[in-house]
C-alpha cells in the first residue's frame, strides 16, 4: 500500500541541513512540547488554518466560501484570500508524488546535496520516511534525517535505517528538566541515541542553547561526558536561541510566553567538548 504523510513545508535550496544543496522535507506532527519552539505549526499532526490579523482587510470573501460553523481547515477560505491573510498549513502527499517531485533535482543532488527529512519530528511518520527514503537511494540520492530522538525504537530503526546521516537533536542532559522544558522522557531519547551510535551511520548532535535552561557549565559537562567516545560522532553543533522564535504563534491564535528570560545573555563555554576532543560548533 502506498505510504502517506502530513507535510507542512518542502523548502529547496536548504544550505544548513546537510552537506551540499539540499531539499528538505518538513514532516508535520510533534510529540514533544519545548517551550522555545520556533516551528509551533509543525506540533500538531493535522492540517492547520494560520491566520494573519496584519494582513487582514475583512473583505468578506473567506466567510463567502465557508460551510462549517467551526474552523475544520478545509483551506476553502484561504483559496480566496487574495492577500494571504488565511494559509492552510499541511497537506497530505504519497509517497511517489513526493519522490517524483525531490528526483527532478536529482542531478544537483547527486553532484552535491540531497534531501533531508526534519519536522515537527519526521520519525514520527517513519514508515512513510522510509519508503521515501527507499526509492531516493534507488537514484543515488543522499539522505539525512534530523529528529528528536522522542519516538519508538521501532520507529526509531526504521527511520534512520537508509539514512547517509543522521542529525540528533539533544535539548536537555537533566531527565527532570527535559520532562519539564519539552515534555518527554529523556531516557526515550537516550536509548535511540545509543542505537544511532552502535548502527554504524556517522551522526552529528544539535543541541539549541537556551538561556538559564541548558546553557550552564553543569550542562555543558553533562553533554560531553555523555558524548564522549560515542562512536560515528562527527561533531557536535550549538545553536543559539534567536529571539525570532516565537514569531509564529499569533498565527494559531496562541501567545508565546517562555519560561527564561529571552534577552539573557548566553554562557556558552565549550571547553568540556575541547578538553575530551570533540569537534563542537557555535553558530
Amino acid at each position: 500500500m502506498m505510504k502517506r504523510a502530513i507535510l507542512f513545508e518542502i523548502r529547496e535550496f536548504s544550505l544548513f541541513d546537510g552537506p551540499g544543496i539540499r531539499t528538505t522535507v518538513f514532516l508535520k506532527g510533534c510529540p514533544l512540547r519545548c517551550v522555545w519552539c520556533h516551528n509551533p505549526e509543525g506540533q500538531a499532526f493535522a492540517p492547520q488554518l494560520l491566520y494573519n490579523a496584519r494582513q487582514c482587510t475583512h473583505c468578506g470573501a473567506c466567510e463567502k466560501v465557508c460551510t462549517h460553523e467551526k474552523c475544520v481547515a478545509c483551506g476553502a477560505c484561504a483559496k480566496v484570500c487574495a492577500f494571504r491573510a488565511r494559509r492552510l498549513c499541511g497537506f497530505e502527499m504519497d509517497e511517489k508524488t513526493l519522490t517524483e517531485k525531490l528526483l527532478r533535482n536529482a542531478d544537483v543532488f547527486r553532484q552535491d546535496g540531497g534531501v533531508t527529512f526534519s519536522g515537527g519530528e519526521p520519525l514520527a511518520q517513519a514508515d512513510f520516511v522510509h519508503a521515501v527514503s527507499a526509492r531516493l537511494k534507488e537514484y543515488a540520492v543522499h539522505v539525512a534525517i534530523e529528529t528528536s530522538g522522542y519516538v519508538s525504537e521501532e520507529n526509531y530503526r526504521k527511520g534512520i535505517a537508509l539514512a547517509d546521516l543522521v542529525f540528533q537533536d539533544w535539548k536537555h542532559p537533566d531527565p527532570e528538566a527535559h520532562r519539564r522544558y519539552t515534555g518527554g522522557d529523556l531516557e526515550i531519547v537516550l536509548k535511540n541515541m545509543a542505537i544511532l551510535a552502535e548502527s554504524g551511520k556517522p551522526f552529528v548532535i544539535r543541541v539549541p542553547l537556551i538561556p538559564s535552561i541548558n546553557d550552564s557549565p553543569a550542562c555543558m559537562e553533562a553533554f560531553a561526558e555523555k558524548l564522549e567516545k560515542m562512536p560515528n560522532l562527527l561533531r557536535v553543533e550549538m545553536l543559539p536561541y534567536h529571539l525570532t522564535a516565537g514569531a509564529k504563534y499569533h498565527l494559531l491564535g496562541q501567545t508565546y510566553r517562555p519560561p527564561f528570560d529571552e534577552n539573557a545573555p548566553l554562557s556558552v563555554d565549550i571547553s568540556p567538548f575541547t578538553q575530551r576532543k570533540i569537534d563542537c560548533h557555535v553558530f
